[in-house]
């Protein structure tokens, strides 16, 4: 074998592209190699993960801890909405906060006939110093604790229907929920 000075350039240049593909011949290889490994192993992970789905929702429910995994309406099921208005951007200073905290919030309400809704907005007045009240009844912990959300809007929803003659709002949603 000819020592590097009495070699070309030309030379030089055709045994780095060979050891180039050689490489690359490697690399390619080991992927190949590698690619169904991964595959069969996320497939399997989430084979697992969807078949134990069901039986964790389950559990949940049974000891009471329901994060909203089961008892879904069936998603092929159309929802009925009723009709809509909001009370909008309500300041309310929490319990025992000493006006150093406030939540910021909206409220979106549902009710199956617009007669509700127009009896709502006609009484915008005493539904605000409800909602006011309720709220400011809580502390900031509480208004901030994502499990207490669900009893705030029971407790939201009882006032209001408490207020309406002729009808009632069927239910509510959270469409700004701020606190500080």
């Amino acid at each position: 074998m000819p020592n590097d000075k009495d070699r070309t350039d030309e030379e030089a240049t055709v045994d780095v592209e060979e050891n180039v593909e050689a490489e690359g011949r490697g690399v390619l290889s080991f992927l190949k190699l590698l690619l169904p490994i991964v595959l069969v192993s996320l497939g399997g992970g989430g084979y697992l993960a969807y078949s134990q789905y069901t039986s964790l929702a389950e559990a949940a429910v049974s000891a009471g801890i329901d994060r909203g995994f089961a008892g879904r309406p069936d998603r092929d099921a159309p929802v009925e909405y009723g009709e809509f208005t909001t009370i909008n951007d309500l300041l309310i200073n929490p319990a025992g906060s000493g006006g150093n905290r406030f939540l910021v919030v909206s409220i979106g309400v549902e009710a199956k006939r617009g007669a509700v809704l127009e009896e709502l907005t006609s009484k915008d007045i005493v539904v605000r110093d409800a909602v006011l009240r309720l709220l400011s009844r809580r502390t900031a912990e509480e208004l901030g604790s994502i499990e207490l959300r669900d009893q705030i809007k029971d407790d939201l929803l009882d006032e209001l229907n408490a207020i309406l003659q002729d009808g009632e709002v069927e239910r509510l949603y959270f469409t700004q929920y701020l606190i500080q």
